[in-house]
């Protein structure tokens, strides 16, 4: 079963690329069109995680730049040649496991949906997840580029997942 576009209006994914150009920080950390090194990968993540548990403390509308910086023990200029904004840099926080969403084969398609179901459960119970989603999702509405980004580049790795879950299926004939 091949699928030329996705849940999200359209945009064609081939060969998990998006053809759609993609705008902010994306899930490596290096934003669209900014130039220089790419970030260090352990700066990357020690904001990332300092991200994570500021969320977890204070909430989107709580969250500032300078905490994040301060609990990753970085400066706040780091943050803001890595990431387009806080909402690019909350998304990133949030979704950056999403990335790592399979279709582990249990042998059978309830199994299957199980297994992927289960992740996408346990990414949403996190603490960080529940105080930030709320705040991040009020950006979409005056931020399109910011939503169509997120769908692109998170929200497509668990479809991707229950697209091969149902392909599957449909090979051993369930």
């Amino acid at each position: 079963m091949s699928r030329s576009g996705t849940i999200f209006g359209g945009s064609a994914i081939v060969g998990g690329v998006s053809a759609q150009a993609t705008t902010g920080g994306d899930p490596a950390g290096s934003p669209g069109g900014r130039r220089g090194r790419p970030p260090k990968e352990s700066n990357r993540e020690a904001i990332l995680d300092a991200t994570r548990e500021v969320i977890a403390r204070a909430g989107y509308s709580g969250l500032t730049l300078e905490e994040v910086a301060r609990v990753a023990g970085l400066y706040r200029r780091y943050i803001n040649r890595t990431w387009d904004s806080k909402a690019h840099l909350v998304r990133d926080a949030l979704f950056a496991d999403v990335i790592r969403f399979d279709a582990p084969d249990t042998g059978s398609l309830s199994g299957d949906l199980r297994a992927v179901l289960t992740q996408h459960v346990d990414l949403n119970i996190r603490p960080e997840v529940l105080r930030g989603l709320p705040g991040l999702t009020e950006e979409f509405p005056t931020r399109p580029e910011l939503l169509s980004d997120t769908l692109e580049t998170y929200a497509r790795h668990p479809v991707d997942a229950m697209a091969i879950v149902f392909e599957r299926a449909q090979e051993r004939g369930e």
